[in-house]
C-alpha cells in the first residue's frame, strides 16, 4: 500500500543524543545501551519507497540525527535522489559540519530545537548560535519550541529566537515519556493560557510567523 503525497514519515536515524532535555519522552531509551542507528542500506531502501510514493522530501530525526556515523553520506544520498532534506536538530554539532551543511544551501531545511538552545549552558549555547549563524545564510530555519507544562517560562526562548534572527517558530507540547504515562499530564486550559501569553511575547519581539505542532487538540481551545 502506498502513502498519500501529503504524508511524509519522520525518519529516526539514531537513538543517540548529545543533550539532556528534561522533557524528552525518549530519554531512558536513548541513555540505555546498546545504541542503535539505521544502516545506510536500509536508508537507501527507504528512499526508494519515498520516491515510489511521489515524495519530494526526507525528514531526518533522532535522537540527534547529526550524530549518525554516516550522516554526511545519508544527506548526500538523499540529495542525489532529488529529495529535499529537512533536518530536526538541537544544533549542537561541530563548526566543520555546519559549513559542510551550509554548502548544500537551499536543498536543506532545518528545524532547530530552540528550547534546548535557549536553556543550554553558555558554552553549548554559543556553539549552537554559531551554527545557526552559519546555516541561516543559506537555508531555511524553523525554530521549534516544546512546552512542558503550565509552569513553562518562555522568556529565554523569546530572547534566544530574537537574538538569532529566527522569524518562524513552531510550538508543540511535550509527550509523556516512554513507559510512563503520568509525568507530563497537562491541564489543557492552563497550558493554552500560558501558550497565548508566550505567543504574545513572540509577536512583541517581532516574530510574527508562528505555527502549532504536535499535541494540540480542538477541545483545548475556546471559540475565541
Amino acid at each position: 500500500m502506498g502513502i498519500s503525497q501529503k504524508t511524509n514519515p519522520n525518519i529516526l536515524l539514531t537513538e543517540v543524543c548529545n543533550m539532556n532535555c528534561a522533557y524528552c519522552f525518549a530519554k531512558e531509551t536513548m541513555m540505555a545501551p546498546p545504541k542503535k542507528e539505521m544502516s545506510l542500506a536500509d536508508f537507501e531502501r527507504l528512499l526508494v519507497f519515498l520516491k515510489n510514493n511521489r515524495q519530494n522530501e526526507v525528514r531526518l530525526m533522532g535522537g540527534e540525527p547529526t550524530l549518525h556515523s554516516q550522516f554526511k553520506e545519508i544527506v548526500d544520498l538523499a540529495l542525489s535522489r532529488s529529495l529535499k532534506v529537512k533536518i530536526f536538530t538541537n544544533g549542537f554539532f561541530s563548526e566543520d559540519l555546519a559549513h559542510w551543511l551550509a554548502n548544500r544551501g537551499k536543498f536543506l531545511e532545518f528545524v532547530f530545537n530552540i528550547t534546548a538552545g535557549a536553556m543550554a549552558p553558555d558554552t553549548t549555547r554559543k556553539k549552537i548560535e554559531r551554527n545557526l549563524g552559519v546555516l541561516k545564510k543559506h537555508s531555511r530555519i524553523i525554530g521549534s519550541v516544546t512546552m512542558d507544562g503550565a509552569s513553562f517560562d518562555g522568556q529565554k526562548i523569546v530572547s534566544f529566537a530574537k537574538s538569532n534572527n529566527i522569524d518562524l517558530v513552531r510550538i508543540g507540547l511535550a509527550n509523556n515519556r516512554v513507559g510512563n504515562t503520568g509525568d507530563l499530564v497537562l491541564d489543557y486550559k492552563e497550558i493554552i493560557s500560558v501558550m497565548m501569553d508566550f505567543i504574545s511575547k513572540l509577536k512583541d519581539s517581532g516574530i510574527a510567523k508562528i505555527s502549532l505542532n504536535c499535541g494540540f487538540v480542538p477541545c483545548m481551545f475556546t471559540d475565541d
